[in-house]
């Protein structure tokens, strides 16, 4: 198993935006079956299967390291740098020899601590066992408040180690922009820096329960193109079957949807029982059976039966691109109600109830419409909503494990 060592001046429990990311980055390693050991200047371990090694030195607000950078920062020499600097790089040297990947956070553009950074680049140098990789968020000199203060020291050392970049180290930049700032200054070949965005784990971004990772594993409802939702009973009022047949046309247009139904049962009803049996003949009859999932009769593919009482509707709504309520009878509407509270868009048949909840904030078909012409609305309705196109579009491009599985695991490998 290879480990790896993330490298930052402040690492959790630390909380800011660099040490959020290492924060996921760690999690993700970890998930992903490598080793991990952070090491920083300020932290600690919050969690036990991960390492953590706390090296004063490389904290910039070192007592010690202050009065250098104050000097530094004035464009004067330090006479007993070299002598911090060789501490550092020892006690890194010490703590990176059973390390096979190494990620450095900023320390090789920014100049918040160049004994760290002039560790770093001797080690580097040295040890061509280790795969370094540099995670550019920043860079000093493309910073104006920064540059204009220090532009006159650069040319001059340690300032200078920080205005160039390294052949024997993978630089990753966060977007697009970054990247091509970092390839004009440090005239740098641009194929050079790896664009990898900062991404999102969504499942403690929406703080999803135990039991709903595990229906979104198992299901692959990251892989989807569109998810659909609907809490309710099994009732025959509900019209399930048009919204099964509606399933299977928006299936016909090439898009992989799953629609969650919670399905609760009433077992003291023969009807609803039978009603049950034939929804689900429906979904085999038009192949959608895989598609549909009726959560109350969901078993996992580790034989683990789902459990509604553990499932927090607001989850279902968070994760959905829309509801989907195909209902004949209705004296409320409560679904419309949350959905609008959760912001997901309602797709929803046009009795007298729900048209006075929705008015004209959803797409409401008429009950005799055809499925074919409903998916078909429901698709273009989704399409011109932004924050609809924009959910779908962040999940594709900025989840995490979406993330790991296209750009960071091949950097990986060396």
């Amino acid at each position: 198993m290879k480990k790896i060592a993330i490298i930052h001046y402040s690492s959790p429990p630390v909380i800011a935006g660099v040490e959020l990311v290492i924060k996921d980055q760690a999690d993700l390693f970890i998930r992903n079956g490598f080793k991990v050991k952070i090491i920083s200047g300020k932290g600690s371990k919050y969690r036990k299967d991960i390492e953590y090694e706390e090296i004063e030195e490389i904290n910039p607000r070192n007592g010690k390291y202050l009065k250098m950078r104050a000097k530094f920062e004035n464009g004067e020499s330090v006479l007993n740098f070299d002598q911090y600097k060789k501490k550092l790089k020892n006690k890194l040297s010490k703590v990176l020899s059973d390390v096979d990947i190494c990620i450095v956070h900023q320390a090789l553009t920014m100049h918040f601590n160049f004994a760290l950074t002039a560790a770093l680049l001797e080690i580097i140098n040295e040890n061509k066992k280790i795969n370094f990789i540099h995670w550019t968020h920043d860079a000093t000199y493309l910073d104006k408040n920064y540059k204009n203060k220090f532009y006159g020291f650069k040319d001059q050392f340690p300032w200078n180690l920080i205005t160039k970049m390294y052949s024997n180290i993978k630089y990753i930049s966060i977007t697009e922009f970054r990247r091509k700032q970092f390839a004009d200054f440090f005239n740098m070949n641009i194929n050079k820096i790896i664009n990898i965005p900062n991404g999102m784990k969504i499942e403690t971004f929406f703080r999803l329960d135990n039991e709903f990772e595990k229906i979104i594993s198992d299901l692959g409802l990251f892989d989807c193109d569109l998810i659909a939702c609907l809490p309710t009973r099994i009732v025959r009022r509900k019209n399930l079957e048009k919204a099964i047949e509606i399933i299977a046309e928006i299936k016909k247009l090439k898009l992989n949807i799953k629609y969650l139904i919670t399905g609760a049962q009433d077992f003291q009803n023969p009807d609803a029982i039978h009603y049950f049996n034939d929804l689900k003949k429906l979904s085999r009859k038009l192949k959608v059976e895989n598609d549909v999932i009726f959560l109350s009769d969901y078993v996992l593919s580790n034989g683990q039966k789902i459990n509604l009482e553990n499932i927090h509707i607001l989850n279902l709504y968070l994760l959905s691109d829309f509801l989907l309520v195909p209902s004949v009878l209705e004296g409320f509407g409560l679904q419309l109600i949350e959905a609008g509270l959760a912001k997901t868009p309602v797709i929803c048949s046009d009795i007298l109830p729900f048209q006075e909840i929705a008015h004209n904030d959803a797409y409401i078909f008429k009950l005799n419409d055809s499925s074919k012409v409903i998916a078909k609305n429901i698709i273009n309705y989704l399409e011109k909503i932004p924050t609809s196109r924009l959910y779908r579009r962040t999940i594709k491009d900025y989840l995490l494990d979406n993330i790991y599985q296209e750009k960071i695991k091949p950097i990986l490998k060396g």
